[in-house]
């Protein structure tokens, strides 16, 4: 049997879309299962309570921004990682340039 389902929300519930659904019959339209947001059991809500944390939406636009610094933290990681074994290996002149050098003096 296949179900259509819709979300919706009550006036008192917290998150910004609401945790309840009605699930109907594709084909009849009949009520098939009810499940109210603010009827839910403790495991439903520890679950539902990730979803801000999940989107970055728990502190409003502050966090948001704060989660686009953190996405951005392995890209930066990535550059800098790059520079220093550029520096490191390709930067500084080799073994053998340096040795040549002293026996130029000598």
């Amino acid at each position: 049997m296949k179900s259509a389902s819709f979300r919706y929300k009550f006036p008192q519930e917290v998150g910004d879309y609401g945790n309840s659904y009605i699930y109907l019959d594709q084909y009849s339209g009949k009520v098939l299962r009810i499940d109210n947001g603010l009827e839910q059991s403790l495991g439903d809500r520890v679950l539902n309570s990730f979803t801000p944390l999940h989107f970055g939406t728990f502190w409003g636009l502050p966090s948001r921004i704060l989660y686009v610094f953190v996405g951005l933290a392995p890209l930066i990681l990535f550059l800098t990682g790059f520079v220093m074994y550029w520096y490191r290996y390709w930067a500084k002149p080799s073994r053998r340039d340096s040795t040549m050098e002293l026996s130029q003096k000598l």
